[in-house]
C-alpha cells in the first residue's frame, strides 16, 4: 500500500484530491455493549496500516441527527453555531485532557466542503483526528469509529451516511456482561440484563434495514481463537492480516479482569462461578429468548421471558450512578454502604 505523509489538515489548504480522498475512503463502526470487547477489537484492527478508528469514543452522531436530521451546513454562521453546540461534548473534552489539538471551527468548516452534510462534517472530523495521531504516515483505506451508544443509534448512523459503511458487531453472554459492569463500575445486574436485551433488540430489529454489510462476532470466540477471528474480519474488511494485530503496545483495557494486558486472553464463561442459580435463572429470564438467538446455553430459561418494570430500573438507576461516584473512593466507603443499605430497605418496603 501507497504511503503518504499527512500533515495536521486544518492547518494547510486542502486539495480537491484530498477532499475526494476524504470522502471517498470506507467507513466502519464497531458495535457492541459496554464490556464486551469493543475496545479490543478498535486496537486489533489500529494494529494495521488500512484502518484508522480514534482511541476517544465519539458518542455524537445520534444527537447530531436528533437536533439537526439532514441539514447542511454551507452557511458560516450556521456551521458555528453547529460548532459551538459540538464543542461540548465529551469527545473534546477527553482530547483537551490528552493534552491534543481540538479543532477550530475554520478547519473543520472547510475540510467539511464541498457538502458540509452530516457525514461529511463526521469524516472531516476523523480525518483531522488520524492527521495529528499519524505517527506511521499511512493512508488508510477505512475510517472508522467505536462508541458504545451507537449499538442503539444504527438507524440515526443510516439516515446521516448517503453512502455505504461497514459494522462489526460484537456479542458477549450477557451472563459474563453484566458480571464484569458489576465489576468495573459497580452495575447492578438486572438493570445491565435488561439493557443488554433491549439494545440488542433494537440493533437486531435496525441491522434487517442497514444497507451496508455487517460482520457479526462473539467475545468468546474472538478471546479463544483470536487469530481465527481477527482473519476472518481482515477477510470480511479485505485487508491484509498480520500477526502483530494482536500485540500490543499499550493495554485496551485500564479496568476490570483483562486490565493491563498487552494480549488477548480468554475471559469467558467467569459468571459460572459468580452468580448464584437465583442470580442466573433472573438474568436468563430476561434475555433469555435473545441468548438462544445468539447460540448461548441456557440453564434455567424455559421460553418465558420476564421485563423489569420501568420503576425498578429507575430505582437501579440511581444507584448505579451513586456506586459510580463512590466505587473507588475508599475514605466514604463504610459510611456509604450503610446509607446506601437504609435507603435501598426503604424504597423496597414501599415497593411492597
Amino acid at each position: 500500500m501507497k504511503k503518504i505523509k499527512l500533515t495536521a489538515l486544518g492547518n494547510k489548504k486542502v486539495t480537491c484530491s484530498e477532499q475526494d480522498a476524504m470522502q471517498n475512503k470506507k467507513f466502519l463502526f464497531i458495535l457492541g455493549m459496554p464490556r464486551s470487547g469493543t475496545k479490543l477489537i478498535r486496537n486489533i484492527l489500529n494494529g494495521s496500516d488500512d484502518i484508522y478508528i480514534p482511541d476517544v469514543e465519539t458518542e455524537m452522531l445520534d444527537s447530531w441527527y436528533s437536533r439537526y436530521k439532514n441539514k447542511t451546513f454551507e452557511v458560516f454562521d450556521e456551521f458555528n453555531a453547529f460548532y459551538q453546540y459540538t464543542i461540548s461534548m465529551s469527545f473534546f473534552s477527553h482530547q483537551r485532557n490528552r493534552g491534543r489539538k481540538v479543532i477550530t471551527v475554520d478547519e473543520w468548516y472547510k475540510l467539511s466542503a464541498p457538502t458540509y452534510d452530516l457525514e461529511a462534517i463526521f469524516r472531516a472530523l476523523i480525518m483531522f483526528d488520524l492527521s495529528l495521531a499519524n505517527d506511521l504516515n499511512c493512508n488508510p483505506i477505512y475510517l472508522g469509529d467505536k462508541s458504545p451508544s451507537y449499538i442503539n443509534s444504527v438507524d440515526a448512523i443510516n439516515s446521516v451516511f448517503s453512502t455505504e459503511f461497514d459494522i462489526i458487531l460484537i456479542i458477549r453472554d450477557p451472563r459474563d456482561y453484566c458480571l464484569s459492569s458489576k465489576k468495573a463500575w459497580g452495575k447492578n445486574i438486572y438493570r445491565s440484563a435488561q439493557r443488554w436485551h433491549d439494545s440488542m433488540a433494537k440493533c437486531n430489529a435496525s441491522l434487517k434495514r442497514h444497507r451496508g454489510r455487517v460482520c457479526k462476532i462473539s467475545f468468546e470466540e474472538l478471546t479463544s481463537q483470536p487469530a481465527k477471528v481477527v482473519q476472518s474480519l481482515c477477510l470480511f474488511l479485505g485487508i491484509d492480516y498480520c500477526e502483530s494485530m494482536l500485540e500490543f503496545s499499550t493495554s485496551p483495557e485500564n479496568i476490570g479482569d483483562a486490565k493491563g494486558s498487552l494480549t488477548v486472553i480468554n475471559n469467558s464463561n467467569k459468571w459460572c462461578g459468580e452468580f448464584t442459580n437465583k442470580e442466573i435463572k433472573k438474568i436468563e429470564k430476561i434475555c433469555g429468548n435473545l441468548m438462544v438467538e445468539n447460540g448461548y446455553k441456557t440453564s434455567f430459561y424455559n421460553g418465558k421471558g420476564y421485563r423489569i418494570p420501568k420503576v425498578m430500573m429507575f430505582y437501579y438507576k440511581i444507584f448505579d450512578g451513586i456506586n459510580l461516584i463512590f466505587k473507588r473512593s475508599t475514605n466514604v466507603r463504610t459510611a456509604y454502604a450503610s446509607f446506601l443499605y437504609n435507603v435501598k430497605y426503604a424504597i423496597q418496603r414501599s415497593l411492597r
